[in-house]
């Protein structure tokens, strides 16, 4: 079992969650964690969200399609070492993004209630943008769009960034 002094991840994979990324310091002990909830492997409930916060090495989190009780994604606001919370398809209302926003500060949050490609990226130099991911059996990944390829264009209008 991956642990720290605050928390145990197995819970997490239990549930259905997906630790996409994990990272040891020089004595073996858990320092840092990325996790992805999806609806499609998602067994938890709307309270088992708040069991992250026993994972103090958490620093990036992402769900998608997952549609939480809003007053419980609002509880990810006490996540004080995240730096980045993805919410895709959670169905969180623009006020609840404003609260988020304002109780974490210095978190990277990213809210797209719309359809969801399978894609993310950044950013490059002045005009277009790298595909970073791309998820399996996503409308990207049938489009045959693979990591590291380069979108300069769509529907022959530039793109200056990945939220376009």
């Amino acid at each position: 079992a991956t642990s720290t002094s605050g928390g145990n991840v197995d819970w997490v994979k239990a549930l259905g969650a997906e630790v996409v990324d994990e990272g040891t310091d020089e004595n073996g002990e858990l320092n840092y964690l990325t996790i992805m909830i999806k609806a499609e492997t998602w067994k938890g409930t709307d309270k088992d969200l708040r069991l992250l916060r026993s994972l103090p090495s958490l620093r990036a989190l992402s769900v998608f399609g997952t549609v939480f009780n809003e007053s419980e994604l609002l509880t990810l606001s006490e996540l004080k070492e995240l730096t980045a919370l993805n919410l895709y398809a959670t169905k969180l209302s623009n006020a609840g993004l404003t609260k988020l926003q304002a109780e974490m500060p210095y978190t990277r949050i990213d809210r797209r209630n719309g359809g969801m490609l399978g894609v993310s990226g950044d950013q490059i130099g002045g005009n277009g943008c790298m595909v970073n991911t791309v998820q399996p059996d996503s409308a990207a990944a049938a489009a045959c769009i693979k990591p590291e390829d380069i979108i300069l264009s769509i529907d022959g209008k530039e793109v200056d960034s990945f939220s376009e």
